[in-house]
């Protein structure tokens, strides 16, 4: 596994109990609310109805702004004794990597195996698509698999590649990290598409997303809690979009 991060010191909980019941609504998007410099929160829900959204969500975003001079990014490092494609990283929980770096926020990027979710702390990892740290080639794109990718220059002038193979010129590029595939592409929602999918990972599921806003201000980072009957269900990819 590997995060993009939000550096400084503190942390913030992403876990938040829905407390209002909104009647006669499908979308209910919270307002966002001011967690650190440069950071806002938001949380929001989807009750479904006769809508098009058909799943009971609880959305968890954070809106980073990418202009604000304090802001760092984070990825996570190589390891120790680096081997590429053997021994790149060093496997932490989100909470683990946002305490052992002393991080405002962490989540997950890219893919990871849930079997190796609890492995011990510090477990030698390899990365499934690209992901570079502070400048330093962490994991390169080796194939079409997982091949979505945010990068990030010095100044945290953010691109979004929808699909990195064949590989993109990375000289220049001081932070990235990979997604699966994309499900917003210039704003418009090619996530219906995958519905005739039989594969596992386009069910309704829980979901972590990156994007980044028009003007290439903002950064969000949203989660979607799943697997939770009466609380959150899970997420189509065309809901995440």
């Amino acid at each position: 596994m590997r995060f993009l991060s939000v550096l400084t010191a503190g942390s913030l909980g992403l876990a938040a109990l829905l407390t209002a019941v909104f009647a006669n609504a499908t979308t209910v998007v919270g307002p966002w609310i001011p967690r650190f410099k440069g950071i806002d929160h938001s949380l929001s829900t989807n009750i479904p109805s006769a809508g098009a959204l058909p799943h009971l969500l609880v959305i968890n975003t954070l809106r980073v702004d990418l202009t604000d001079p304090d802001i760092q990014l984070f990825t996570t490092p190589r390891i120790s004794g680096y081997e590429p494609n053997s021994r790149e990283t060093a496997g932490l929980t989100v909470s683990s990597f946002l305490s052992t770096y002393h991080l405002q926020a962490a989540i997950n990027a890219g893919y990871f195996d849930p079997q190796q979710y609890y492995l011990a702390a510090g477990t030698p990892m390899t990365v499934d698509g690209l992901s570079i740290s502070h400048g330093v080639v962490v994991s390169e794109q080796t194939g079409p698999d997982n091949s979505a990718a945010v990068l990030f220059d010095a100044a945290n002038h953010g691109s979004i590649i929808a699909s990195n193979w064949l590989p993109a010129e990375i000289s220049g590029v001081y932070n990235a990290v990979s997604g699966t595939y994309p499900v917003l592409i210039g704003g418009k929602d090619i996530a219906r598409s995958y519905l005739s999918s039989r594969d596992f990972i386009h069910g309704a599921q829980p979901r972590t997303s990156f994007g980044l806003s028009e003007d290439r201000r903002y950064l969000y980072l949203m989660t979607i809690n799943g697997r939770q009957p009466g609380y959150s269900e899970g997420a189509y990819d065309y809901e995440t979009a």
